[in-house]
């Protein structure tokens, strides 16, 4: 490691016992957050004028404290986790209800979780293991191709569409990919109007999926979807259709517990 590396990670450091001293202390005075964390006066001073330059932190008679914006980026943090651990079971029982209803083999549920400008795979579930799609749980989800990855464009803000797509490679991995932003926005638009995106063979020959945003508080947490081969999904789509809605209306009502 070398020595400017060394100082950035100090830096941090230093940044983030400012603000769990804040945190854990509410309003403090210089003086105590410079005795908290072990800095001097000065120095201290300069790391509490850059956090309330950035909006992190702000000054009143009492003291220092940590401001709305930076316990927004808390929040934000629990609603990904709660939309992870609540969307699980309903994942699975997805699965099963798909096994229980139709023959089409080969089919697979999936979840995905919006972080900051990517779309992740939290979690999949196949009807049965013999027929693989290239899935698997943490990879990253291809945005313009994929079902999962245009339920959640489709319904984020025009800002962050614009940052999301900003770093969208667009690469073709079949010849039904959508490879350049003004088409993918057009699809956009209809995935808005139906309210559930489709990838059909953009990823994968003969496959098809259907994908539905996960939504609360105005918020788009991420989205589930079913793949499969294109012929049993197109046999079954409103069956498929209706099971992916209770699904997720299931999801919003727990996380209305969470």
């Amino acid at each position: 490691m070398t020595p400017q590396s060394n100082r950035q990670i100090k830096t941090a450091q230093r940044v983030f016992d400012i603000i769990d001293c804040l945190h854990e202390n509410g309003h403090s005075r210089l003086g105590e957050v410079a005795d908290n964390v072990d800095l001097a006066k000065s120095t201290t001073h300069d790391y509490l004028q850059t956090l309330i330059a950035l909006g992190f932190v702000k000054r009143n008679e009492a003291g220092y404290y940590l401001s709305l914006k930076i316990l927004r980026y808390g929040g934000l943090a629990r609603r990904r986790r709660a939309a992870y651990e609540e969307s699980m079971p309903e994942i699975s029982q997805l699965t099963n209800e798909l096994r229980e209803e139709i023959s089409e083999r080969g089919l697979t549920s999936h979840l995905a979780i919006l972080e900051d400008k990517d779309v992740f795979l939290a979690d999949f579930s196949k009807t049965d293991w013999d027929i693989s799609t290239g899935n698997y749980s943490g990879g990253d989800v291809d945005v313009h191709s994929s079902e999962l990855g245009k339920a959640v464009l489709a319904f984020v803000t025009e800002d962050r569409l614009s940052s999301m797509l900003s770093n969208t490679e667009f690469e073709a991995f079949t010849d039904q990919t959508i490879t350049d932003e003004e088409t993918l926005r057009k699809e956009l638009e209809t995935v808005r109007e139906r309210g559930y995106a489709v990838n059909d063979e953009e990823e994968f020959g003969h496959i098809k999926g259907i994908g539905l945003p996960i939504l609360f508080e105005n918020d788009v947490l991420g989205s589930i979807s079913v793949s499969g081969p294109k012929a049993g999904i197109e046999q079954d789509e409103e069956t498929i259709l209706e099971l992916l809605q209770t699904t997720v209306e299931n999801i919003e009502l727990r996380l209305e517990h969470h």
